[in-house]
């Protein structure tokens, strides 16, 4: 019984959903930012707590090959795009992956349910939270669950869905699933935050996690310079097999009208005056891409990550997009959009990742499957 205590606060400890609550006020965020160093003497309380986890949890073994991606930092660092360029990798050697999410911010996450059978989506976004809806919009015939206990979604998957393997989604802390193979994502711009682990920075657990990666994905390796590529990669070798570092970045950059879903040529908005808004956890990178399109102007707009949408964000939007040519979001805001009314002006800027060592990394992703399928 104590043990059991234990694993479930440690899943979700008090602090930690105080924090979360504190944290979707954009002034609370601002005093976060400047005062999170008074909140030092508490990291090796979070560390102390983060490793009981470990030691406390129970890990399941599935008879189907799990693959987790995930990062050591809060935040974005490209874990969906990473994922859905895996399960269309996986395709193209004839797999059947699944997708398996904790549906962060979703209704259904904690009772659990199926997002999409790969061809017919059952769930909206608020029900399922705005990543699993956009994986199963992006990718066709890939089954996609969520639950706030993996190891259900893996289960359900495995049992009613024709799947030879599992792509977790985030889960890299999460010790009660037995992983086959890990993956680390990585952002080559900010690699560890502030180098300081939770509270007081962005570091989920210490560096040396990435020892546990199978395969580390530097994304946005395009952001920095060759000579701090080569840096990090050399410091990643610490931990890592530098043959099983790859460089990432986003790529086939495209634009479309959110009302109808019409294209139109990103180069429209060179010389525009463009508004910027976004829910995600690092909004800086997204700017910094349409920045490259030498619009005129950029103002911008940030909300916090998982945001969902009211009426009155949306009319605040709308109301200021009469001083702009364009307004751009996310992908991953545009699945909280759904019934609002916008006008002609707002856009969607969609983006695909693109690993530079394709043939490397799924000649050794598919050798490692391959030897765990019966």
């Amino acid at each position: 019984m104590i043990e059991s205590f234990i694993v479930t606060f440690l899943a979700n400890p008090l602090p930690v959903r105080i924090m979360q609550m504190f944290l979707r006020f954009k002034i609370m965020r601002s005093v976060y930012r400047s005062m999170r160093y008074v909140l030092l003497p508490f990291v090796p309380l979070y560390l102390l707590l983060f490793y009981l986890k470990k030691v406390f949890s129970k890990t399941y073994t599935v008879t189907v090959p799990v693959i987790c991606v995930g990062n050591i930092t809060t935040g974005g660092a490209g874990k969906t795009p990473a994922v859905m360029y895996l399960a269309r990798l996986l395709q193209r050697a004839g797999l059947h992956p699944g997708i398996v999410s904790r549906g962060y911010g979703g209704s259904e996450s904690k009772r659990g349910a199926l997002v999409t059978d790969g061809y017919r989506t059952y769930l909206e976004p608020e029900q399922s939270g705005d990543e699993p809806y956009l994986i199963s919009m992006k990718l066709r015939g890939v089954p996609v669950y969520i639950a706030r206990r993996r190891i259900d979604a893996i289960e359900n998957l495995n049992r009613h869905h024709d799947v030879d393997l599992v792509l977790m989604d985030d889960g890299l802390q999460n010790w009660t699933v037995y992983k086959d193979i890990s993956v680390i994502v990585i952002d080559s711009a900010n690699p560890f935050g502030n180098g300081i682990a939770l509270p007081a920075g962005d570091l989920r657990e210490t560096r040396g996690a990435i020892a546990r990666g199978d395969i580390v994905i530097l994304n946005r390796s395009d952001s920095i310079s060759d000579q701090k590529l080569i840096e990090l990669k050399k410091y990643l070798g610490k931990w890592c097999r530098k043959d099983r570092i790859f460089d990432a970045h986003y790529t086939e950059v495209k634009l479309y009208k959110l009302l109808d879903g019409t294209h139109v040529p990103v180069e429209v908005l060179e010389k525009r005056r463009v508004l910027v808004f976004s829910g995600i956890a690092h909004p800086d990178s997204f700017v910094t891409l349409v920045r490259t399109f030498n619009p005129l102007s950029i103002e911008t707009i940030t909300f916090p990550d998982h945001y969902h949408y009211r009426s009155k964000d949306v009319n605040r939007i709308m109301q200021l997009s009469n001083e702009y040519d364009y307004v751009i979001t996310t992908e991953k805001d545009f699945v909280k959009l759904k019934g609002f009314c916008v006008n002609e002006k707002f856009h969607v800027m969609e983006i695909s990742l693109s690993i530079e060592q394709y043939d490397e990394l799924y000649r050794f992703l598919i050798s490692a499957i391959s030897s765990l399928l019966p």
